[in-house]
C-alpha cells in the first residue's frame, strides 16, 4: 500500500494497523503535533468521508494508495474567515437586489457563519473579543427580518454588512501574519490611532456611514493590540511600575469592550463620545506609561 499526504508520497511503516481508520488516526496524531489537520482523504483515488465505522471496514490488504490532504491550521481558520466573508458579501448582494425574499437562506447563511467563528474562537487564533464582535453584529442582523421591510434602512444595513466584511478580513490576514510590535512601533500605531479618531467624526458628519464604521473597525483592532501588547508583557516591566501597567490594561480592555457594544449597536454618539472623553486620554497615558513620553 502506498501512502502519500498531499500528493507525496511518504515513508510509513506500517506497525499495529490493519485498516484505513488505523492509518488515518496515526497520520492524524502526526499532522496535529505539526500544527495541521487533515481535510481530505482518498482511498484509491475515490473521495472518502471520515466515517469511523466504513473505514474501519477497509482492510490495508485491499488498499492500494491512500492520499491524506492537509492544511496548517492557520491556514484552514483563514480559509474559513474567507469563505464567511464571500457568503457575507453574497447576502448583501441579495439583500440588495431582493430585499427579503430569500430570508430563510439567508438566516441559514448567517446561522452557518455564527457557528464557523464560534469553532474557530476555540482554536485560540483569534480573540473572545473579536469572535464576540463578529457572533453579536450576525446576531442583530438576523433580528433585522422580523422588523418590517418598509422600516429598514436597507442602504445602512448594506453598510453594517460591508464593515463586518472588513472586520473578518482585519482578524483573517492577522491570523497568517500576526505578531505583537516591538516597543519601537508602539509610537507609530498610537499616533495612528490618535489620527484616525478625528476622521470618523468627519466621516458621520457628512453622511459617509461605510467609512466611518470601517474606521472603527481599525480603531478597534489597534486598541487590540495595544492591550495583548500589555497582557503579555506585564512581566517585563520593572517590579515598581508593573501595577500601573496592569491598571492600564484593566481600564483600555474595558473600554475596548464598551466600544464593541457601541459599534455593534450603531450608537454614533456614544462612539464619539468614547473616543474623545476616554480613548484619546487613555492612549496619552499609555504613551506615559509604557514609551515614558
Amino acid at each position: 500500500m502506498q501512502l502519500k499526504i498531499n500528493n507525496e508520497i511518504v515513508d510509513f511503516v506500517l506497525e499495529n494497523e490493519k485498516n484505513a481508520l488505523d492509518v488515518i488516526k496515526a497520520i492524524s496524531d502526526f499532522l496535529a503535533k505539526e500544527e495541521a489537520l487533515v481535510t481530505r482523504i482518498t482511498i484509491d483515488g475515490k473521495e472518502v468521508n471520515f466515517d469511523e465505522e466504513k473505514l474501519k471496514q477497509l482492510l490495508l490488504e485491499n488498499i492500494t494508495e491512500i492520499n491524506i490532504f492537509a492544511q496548517k491550521k492557520e491556514e484552514v481558520i483563514y480559509d474559513l474567515l474567507l469563505e464567511c466573508q464571500r457568503l457575507l458579501n453574497e447576502v448583501k448582494i441579495s439583500i440588495k437586489e431582493r430585499k427579503f425574499e430569500q430570508k430563510g437562506e439567508i438566516i441559514e447563511i448567517l446561522n452557518w457563519i455564527k457557528e464557523t467563528i464560534h469553532t474557530i474562537s476555540k482554536t485560540g487564533y483569534i480573540t473572545n473579543t473579536e469572535s464576540n464582535t463578529i457572533i453579536s453584529s450576525i446576531e442583530k442582523i438576523i433580528g433585522i427580518f422580523d422588523i418590517s421591510e418598509k422600516d429598514i434602512n436597507f442602504e445602512m444595513l448594506s453598510s453594517v454588512i460591508d464593515s463586518i466584511v472588513n472586520y473578518i478580513k482585519a482578524v483573517r490576514e492577522k491570523v497568517v501574519s500576526f505578531k505583537l510590535p516591538s516597543i519601537e512601533e508602539i509610537e507609530t500605531i498610537i499616533e495612528e490611532c490618535n489620527n484616525l479618531l478625528p476622521e470618523v467624526s468627519e466621516a458621520f458628519q457628512i453622511g459617509n456611514d461605510k467609512l466611518a464604521l470601517d474606521k472603527i473597525g481599525m480603531i478597534i483592532n489597534i486598541m487590540e493590540v495595544l492591550t495583548a501588547y500589555l497582557k503579555k508583557n506585564i512581566k517585563s516591566f520593572e517590579e515598581k511600575k508593573q501595577e500601573n501597567v496592569r491598571n492600564l490594561y484593566e481600564s483600555m480592555n474595558s473600554l475596548l469592550i464598551k466600544i464593541i457594544e457601541a459599534f455593534e449597536n450603531m450608537d454614533a454618539v456614544l462612539i464619539g463620545d468614547l473616543f474623545e472623553y476616554e480613548l484619546a486620554s487613555q492612549l496619552t497615558e499609555y504613551k506615559k506609561i509604557i514609551l515614558n513620553k
